[in-house]
């Protein structure tokens, strides 16, 4: 996903990039999240809350970096 695109949906959602790394415990600098957004850093925790706070996962907003999970079919018993 395109970096303004993630920018714009946290707006839409109500937040801010300096709310996004205040509401982590322990806190990151806001720097940080805008290096996450625009995918010149990595951090586990701050991919997490933004797509939570956005309701898009991961692999939506990051697929460079996130595989979609495999559908894996059920095996059926053998009769």
């Amino acid at each position: 996903m395109h970096p303004a695109d993630i920018r714009a949906t946290l707006e839409k959602q109500g937040f801010t990039q300096a709310e996004i790394s205040a509401s982590l415990r322990p806190p990151v600098h806001r720097t940080l999240v805008n290096k996450v957004i625009r995918g010149r850093k990595r951090s586990r925790r701050v991919e997490e809350r933004i797509a939570e706070v956005t309701g898009i996962p991961l692999w939506t907003l990051w697929p460079q970096w996130h595989a979609r999970p495999r559908y894996v079919h059920p095996r059926r018993r053998s009769a």
